[in-house]
């Protein structure tokens, strides 16, 4: 068990979940070439750990070590395939505000970094939603959301997870409320017609976070607002996780 953020969850290692050969990936959400690439800035010198540039093209039998997950999986939910070099999930029930959702992440090594992924869909693909998010609990994220409908993306939005509803006890003291409220949506843009891919990126730089997508060849476009940081880090950098999700 560790502590993330403001709530306790048991993170779980998938590398140690065995081979995914036997999913059924074709109705899946596909993901492909996952980047994490630290930036520095003007007139600083990196660490040692924030040095560490990589990219996972999901070309084993099982997810590196540095992946994981909310909680420990009680149903094979992901899958790779070293042949399409692409990482699988499943689009269940939950969402990132609920209890166990379909998510896959790594920890940033600093506060300065950018992580990028290219998510499609394919011809038999649920309907659904799936995105890249940084993480710190149900109600501390930042999500890109991209609508999947008949095998094509055809929407993406950005939202920010709401803090909790808090009720006064009869002590005068406050108590969470069991559940966050619904997230607020910072920006929705159609996508183009027929579109079945599209890359995404989170970059962080200190206290700034800005959101991209990218359609074909076109250029990186700024999804929304600047966003702060602060909101998903509030516990320091190591406290929260980016990474990928899909959900009905």
């Amino acid at each position: 068990m560790r502590k993330i953020g403001l709530i306790l969850v048991a993170a779980f290692s998938v590398a140690a979940f065995g081979a995914e050969n036997a999913a059924p990936t074709s109705k899946w959400v596909k993901f492909t070439s996952f980047t994490y690439q630290p930036t520095l800035a003007a007139g600083t010198t990196p660490a040692p750990t924030e040095n560490a540039a990589y990219t996972d093209d999901f070309d084993s039998e099982t997810l590196a070590s540095r992946w994981t997950g909310m909680r420990g999986p009680n149903s094979r939910w992901f899958a790779t395939s070293k042949a399409a070099k692409a990482l699988y999930l499943e689009p269940r029930r939950d969402r990132l505000s609920e209890a166990d959702p379909s998510f896959l992440g790594v920890q940033p090594q600093s506060d300065r970094f950018s992580c990028t992924i290219t998510l499609s869909a394919q011809p038999t693909t649920m309907d659904g939603t799936a995105g890249l998010a940084a993480y710190q609990n149900d109600s501390r994220h930042y999500a890109i959301n991209v609508k999947i409908a008949g095998g094509h993306l055809t929407d993406i939005s950005l939202d920010q997870a709401a803090p909790r509803r808090v009720i006064s006890s009869r002590a005068g003291s406050s108590l969470p409320m069991p559940a966050p409220m619904g997230p607020t949506l910072l920006a929705a843009k159609q996508l183009p017609e027929n579109l079945t891919s599209v890359t995404l990126r989170i970059q962080c730089a200190g206290p700034v976070m800005k959101c991209f997508y990218q359609t074909g060849s076109g250029e990186f476009l700024q999804l929304g607002p600047n966003l702060e940081s602060s909101h998903v880090a509030a516990s320091g950098f190591q406290a929260f996780t980016v990474g990928m999700f899909a959900y009905e």
